[in-house]
């Protein structure tokens, strides 16, 4: 996140890609397991859970039961 200009590596932090690419970084070259990478985990859970909420909300019209 160093080398990006203007602070735009702080964008990254909002990407879901971040969070999973440093929990299987941290898996594979540093030999973490899940309790490691448990915040990694949970912000991807996080996202999941607001992204499935926004679905729901956004799109309950064009659903039918």
């Amino acid at each position: 996140m160093e080398t990006f200009p203007f602070q735009l590596g702080n964008l990254a932090y909002l990407m879901p890609i971040y969070y999973g690419a440093t929990a299987l970084n941290g898996v594979m070259i540093k030999g973490y397991g899940l309790l490691d990478n448990g915040f990694y985990l949970i912000a991807l859970a996080v996202y999941i859970a607001a992204l499935s909420l926004l679905n729901v909300a956004v799109l309950k019209k064009y659903r039918r039961f």
